[in-house]
């Protein structure tokens, strides 16, 4: 029992530690955000592979998720005579929760995992020693850039993912449901509010915040050798996800009661 209550309280301990850690980086990063600096070049290239690199499987994903959703959803009203409210509903779904969740997510693991690696390595082979003996702000420097790109570029790929599931469902509405296309657009525009468009780029924003900190702080705190990067790159995956699993819960109660 004794040792039960010991290694609980060391988990927590822990918590609150990697916790506390995760603040002050974001904080920091907020600070150094605002200095000037000449890393527009490494800010664009960390763009590119957050919101380029991604755009194809986001595209597929969120393909699928389109179809899936009207495929079910139409299947469901349809013994109610609504099935022409297919467009409206797979339209709020993908705008307000599933194209940000799903980009959240992906993000996690493509994008967060190879933060962590990344800056794990660097912190491993004593690369980012040296930038602080060049005068260089590790956290300007690598991740500030990370920092920026996913804040801008998960609302950007969420946008694209509406796009491609509202085709995505449109496709099967028409071709498999018998829904007629303009009725299907009509929908969709009627059904969709402002509301259900910012909830969705705010949550995309936040989730870009949460995977940046989250995976950077894990490679900034690697202590051993390649064993350590593995752990450190499962460990920002995977609290990255349960962290923006949680944002969305209290988002989603956030958005319902404005």
């Amino acid at each position: 029992m004794k040792e039960i209550v010991e290694n609980l309280g060391r988990q927590a301990l822990a918590f609150l530690r990697h916790l506390g850690g995760i603040f002050l980086l974001f904080f920091s990063t907020i600070y150094w955000t605002f200095q000037p600096s000449r890393l527009k070049k490494n800010i664009f290239s960390q763009m590119v592979f957050v919101g380029m690199d991604s755009l194809l499987i986001i595209g597929v994903t969120s393909l699928l998720i389109g179809m899936v959703t009207a495929w079910q959803t139409g299947i469901a009203i349809e013994q109610f005579g609504a099935k022409t409210y297919i467009g409206g509903i797979v339209a709020v779904a993908i705008a307000r929760e599933m194209a940000p969740l799903m980009v959240g997510l992906m993000c996690a693991g493509r994008v967060g995992s190879s933060f962590a690696a990344e800056i794990g390595s660097m912190k491993v082979t004593e690369q980012i020693d040296a930038l602080k003996t060049l005068a260089v702000e590790p956290v300007q420097y690598l991740v500030v850039p990370r920092f920026l790109a996913c804040l801008v570029m998960m609302p950007v790929l969420v946008i694209f993912a509406n796009v491609i599931g509202l085709f995505g469902g449109w496709l099967v509405a028409t071709r498999n449901l018998g829904v007629d296309s303009a009725i299907y657009i009509n929908h969709v525009l009627s059904f969709t509010k402002f509301k259900d468009l910012y909830a969705g780029l705010t949550k995309a924003a936040v989730y870009g915040i949460i995977t940046s900190i989250f995976s950077c702080y894990r490679g900034l705190e690697v202590r051993g050798g390649s064993e350590d990067i593995s752990r450190a790159t499962t460990f920002a995956v995977v609290f990255s996800c349960l962290a923006i699993l949680v944002a969305d819960y209290f988002f989603s109660v956030l958005f319902n009661l404005m």
